[in-house]
């Protein structure tokens, strides 16, 4: 009876090693891909850093040098509005991100929305967006202007009473394209006044307002005067939270596998002193 139990043990020790081994091993996995997403973060915002210090050049030029051949809003291409697999033009315009550029608009206004569920220094609120007509455009193209952020009142139903929006025909400022959101990618525009979207949806965006968009949002710098607050977040996650959750993985495979290894090694000195006892009968 007891070589059986002993023999049961010491399959149960076995197998709660085999389970430690995976466990360990995907630990570790996660915190080698943690290191990997963080090193091509840092990459990134010393591309961002490096963007900051050189002076904007005409969005005219910045077309021509990025060969943006195609009607702006189809450089996102199908799989933009499907999310169904990685995106080539996508990633190669988030690559852009930050670029300093100067556009002419017509006018000083256009059509306003909100961008709702947006959070900014533990405040919640909305990001005002105009459509502004690219002067001199071919084919009227229009650009997204992000005018900073709003808060919202505390009842969904009251939007807030956005002040004078003029801007000058003469802007300097930055380049983005927004991350998307894989669960929820569509502009769900309420009927509202101004409209309130959940999503930058180029191509939906392109249809409500019948407007041929440039595929990235231009952020402008400087604005005197200017009642709302910029938010400039190019990254959801910087490179030393993936640093982080980094170590932890390590911390935790490690922790497992010290565990593992005190509980085999009482299991070995539990069985060697039952063995010498047995010896001596």
């Amino acid at each position: 009876m007891k070589i059986e139990n002993k023999a049961w043990k010491s399959k149960k020790l076995w197998l709660a090693a085999v389970l430690t081994v995976v466990s360990v091993s995907i630990l570790i996995k996660l915190g080698f891909w943690q290191l990997d997403r963080g090193e091509q973060k840092s990459a990134y915002e010393l591309a961002l850093q490096e963007r900051e210090k050189v002076s904007a050049i005409a969005l005219s030029d910045f077309i021509e040098m990025s060969e943006f051949t195609e009607k702006p809003s189809s450089l996102l291409g199908e799989d933009y509005l499907t999310q169904s697999k990685p995106l080539k033009h996508f990633e190669q315009l988030q690559a852009l991100n930050g670029t300093r550029v100067k556009v002419e608009i017509e006018g000083d206004t256009g059509d306003v929305f909100l961008l709702d569920n947006q959070i900014h220094e533990g405040r919640v609120g909305y990001l005002i967006f105009m459509i502004g007509q690219l002067r001199g455009a071919e084919g009227g193209h229009s650009i997204l202007l992000d005018l900073g952020f709003v808060q919202a009142s505390r009842d969904r139903t009251v939007l807030p009473n956005l002040s004078d929006l003029s801007v000058p025909s003469n802007l300097s400022g930055r380049l983005y394209i927004k991350s998307t959101n894989p669960l929820s990618h569509e502009l769900s525009a309420e009927n509202t006044l101004p409209v309130r979207v959940q999503n930058l949806n180029i191509a939906e965006l392109e249809g409500l307002f019948e407007v041929n968009l440039f595929p990235m949002v231009f952020q402008p710098i400087g604005l005197k005067n200017w009642g709302y607050e910029p938010v400039w977040v190019p990254l959801p996650m910087s490179s030393s939270k993936h640093f982080g959750y980094a170590v932890q993985w390590f911390v935790m495979a490690a922790v497992l596998a010290l565990i593992m290894l005190m509980i085999s090694y009482r299991f070995w000195i539990k069985n060697h002193r039952i063995d010498s006892v047995e010896s001596r009968k």
